[in-house]
């Protein structure tokens, strides 16, 4: 069971650093022409045009709700965002794009797909295929696994 671990784990750490590099999104933004940054695109992205709960966003950002609430304010002032109470809970926040964000984060997306079709394009339709599928388990196994202690 041990075998290619160290490889795998290597693997993953160094996507992991890439994914979260602040001079990978550098690039992203100076591409996409984006002003904002890191933590703002992050919730940007995770926002829709449907009204979604700030826990909502801030579970599909990786963040917390106050990291979330803070960075809303800025995407907010820069007219991409926008909050309001919920009409059946009114304790429930409720976020969406603006026209204005719907289009930046539309932007982002295509930008970063083009990225990734360069990236993979030496890459047989069969391979990224299995990429997808294996990525994907992935993930879901390692959400679902417990940590051991020994």
């Amino acid at each position: 069971m041990t075998d290619h671990l160290e490889t795998i784990g290597a693997a993953i750490n160094h996507l992991q650093r890439l994914l979260s590099s602040r001079r990978v999104f550098s690039r992203l933004a100076t591409s996409a022409g984006l002003s904002l940054s890191q933590q703002s695109t992050q919730v940007l992205l995770a926002m829709s045009s449907t009204p979604r709960p700030i826990a909502d966003i801030a579970t599909a950002a990786n963040m917390d709700v106050g990291a979330v609430s803070r960075q809303l304010r800025i995407l907010e002032e820069e007219g991409l965002a926008k909050r309001a109470a919920s009409p059946s809970h009114g304790r429930i926040v409720l976020v969406r794009w603006t026209p204005k964000g719907q289009r930046l984060s539309e932007h982002v997306r295509a930008v970063r797909s083009r990225h990734l079709v360069t990236a993979l394009s030496g890459w047989t339709p069969a391979e990224r295929r299995q990429l997808g599928e294996l990525l994907t388990r992935l993930v879901t196994d390692l959400q679902t696994t417990p940590y051991q202690a020994n």
